[in-house]
């Protein structure tokens, strides 16, 4: 994957207890929305968002990170922070799941969840919608790969949008 550093850009919220939103775009993908949710409000929270920017259809293989996203916070019982994901969900290997389809029924965009640091313990939860989330069990760190499922012939140039979100989560 050809990928000029310099090109990377960084977007960074920091998420309290109100609602608040922050979204990164980049062009050359297809249109898409990967929402990142905070269960409970969560004060001092870091969430940082790295689109990889100056990629063409022609760089995007399977598996091409397109993104990463990266939630660093304090949690407890009472206040988690939580990656939200669609209900398809395969743990063979880490946890994934398609965000959304493109209107291309042959471009996907999921989500990939791996485990950090070792004594990091990771859970699903999910509600009555059928909406899963990834939680962190304790302090730690939370990242994700958004990665391309296809290569450039099915992508069709267009804006991918990653967006982070607040929002209140009573189970």
């Amino acid at each position: 994957m050809k990928v000029n550093m310099k090109k990377i850009a960084f977007v960074c919220a920091f998420i309290g207890a109100s609602s608040t939103a922050v979204a990164a775009e980049f062009t050359e993908q297809n249109t898409a929305e990967a929402d990142i949710a905070i269960t409970r409000p969560v004060s001092a929270t870091q969430i940082a968002i790295t689109p990889v920017n100056g990629l063409t259809t022609t760089d995007i293989v399977e598996n091409t990170i397109l993104a990463t996203v990266r939630a660093s916070t304090t949690v407890d019982s009472n206040n988690q922070v939580a990656i939200r994901w669609s209900k398809n969900i395969d743990t063979t290997s880490e946890y994934t799941a398609t965000i959304y389809e493109s209107a291309n029924p042959e471009y996907k965009l999921r989500m990939s969840i791996k485990e950090k640091e070792p004594n990091i313990r990771f859970g699903l939860e999910a509600d009555d919608m059928g909406e899963a989330w990834l939680v962190g069990s304790n302090t730690g760190l939370l990242e994700a790969n958004i990665v391309a499922e296809g290569n450039g012939s099915d992508v069709y140039p267009g804006t991918y949008r990653v967006s982070l979100d607040s929002a209140i989560y009573n189970p």
